[in-house]
């Protein structure tokens, strides 16, 4: 019998990363926060788009007026989808995983939105980053992108 590697986020590894595979073929990424706020997993193979951008929004609340953390915090067991568009362009959807009614952990998903372009956020977000905001157009110029209805 095979042992599944655990995530902490209450599925195994294999089954995140089949989940991660379909995201990024459509130009999304996959993140699991826990309940308690901490990222378990991330999908790194989903480009630097959003391991340099779009997942620090994420983590560094900080950087954008809409408290990811509060939010997420505040999912109840009976919700099927919170869908937020930063103003950085970022479009994010979150579901929960419930387990015996209790929130276990968070399933994020990640896209360019449609307003994502060279705007003052993405620059000053950039700058607070440490990230050439050119280059990071240039990332983003090969992803589709979302709106808050297509999430």
């Amino acid at each position: 019998m095979q042992m599944s590697r655990q995530t902490g986020a209450g599925v195994s590894a294999e089954v995140l990363a089949t989940i991660a595979l379909r995201m990024r073929a459509a130009g999304m990424c996959l993140c699991v926060i826990r309940a308690d706020g901490k990222i378990c997993y991330s999908d790194n193979e989903s480009g630097l788009f959003f391991s340099r951008f779009a997942l620090p929004l994420v983590q560094f609340p900080e950087n954008h007026e809409i408290r990811l953390i509060d939010c997420i915090a505040n999912m109840t067991d009976v919700e099927d989808c919170r869908v937020w568009q930063l103003p950085a362009g970022v479009i994010l959807a979150a579901v929960p995983y419930v387990e015996r009614r209790q929130v276990q952990s968070i399933f994020l998903i990640a896209a360019r939105g449609k307003a994502f372009g060279a705007t003052e956020e993405v620059m000053r977000v950039c700058g607070r980053l440490g990230l050439d905001s050119t280059w990071l157009l240039q990332q983003a110029e090969d992803l589709p992108a979302y709106s808050e209805r297509v999430m």
